[in-house]
C-alpha cells in the first residue's frame, strides 16, 4: 500500500485515539527506507491521510495532540463520527463508506470485539456480523 505513493488514505475504523495513523506513518518511513534490491528506495515518504471514524466525539483532543506531534509532513488524522452498530447506508455513516471507498488501508480492530452484542446478528446456529461491518467490507477497494 506504501509503495510508490505520494499518499495512502486510511480508514481507522473504532480509530479512536489515532494509534492507526502513528502505526501507519511509522510503516511508511519504514518502507520508505527499504533497501531490498528488487525494489529501488523510494524517493519520499507518503503523507498518511487517516480518517478516523468513531462514535466518540471525545477522542477529538487526542487526536489532536497526535497530530500536533506527527502530523504536517506525516499527513494528518481526522475524527469523522459514525456508528457501526447501525447499517453503512444510514445518514450517519456516509463519511464512514467515503473513507472507506477511497482507502488503500481500512483498519477494524477493537471495535469488533466491543461492539459484539450489538453487531452479531442471528440465531446460535446462523450468527454474523451485522450493523455497518458487512456494507464495510464489500464497499472496501480489492
Amino acid at each position: 500500500a506504501f509503495a510508490r505513493r505520494e499518499e495512502v488514505r486510511v480508514a481507522a475504523i473504532g480509530g479512536g485515539p489515532g494509534a492507526e495513523f502513528a502505526a501507519c506513518c511509522l510503516v511508511a518511513s519504514i518502507a520508505a527506507s527499504s533497501s531490498v534490491p528488487s525494489h529501488p528506495q523510494a524517493a519520499a515518504v507518503p503523507a498518511v491521510i487517516c480518517k478516523i471514524l468513531d462514535n466518540e466525539p471525545a477522542w477529538g483532543p487526542c487526536i489532536d495532540l497526535v497530530n500536533e506531534r506527527l502530523g504536517g509532513v506525516a499527513g494528518h488524522a481526522t475524527l469523522e463520527l459514525c456508528d457501526l452498530t447501525a447499517s453503512v447506508d444510514r445518514a450517519e455513516n456516509a463519511k464512514l463508506l467515503a473513507a472507506v471507498a477511497e482507502a488503500q488501508i481500512i483498519t477494524l480492530c477493537f471495535v469488533i470485539h466491543e461492539n459484539t452484542s450489538a453487531l452479531v446478528v442471528g440465531e446460535a446456529d446462523d450468527q454474523r456480523l451485522g450493523g455497518a461491518v458487512p456494507g464495510v467490507l464489500k464497499n472496501a477497494q480489492p
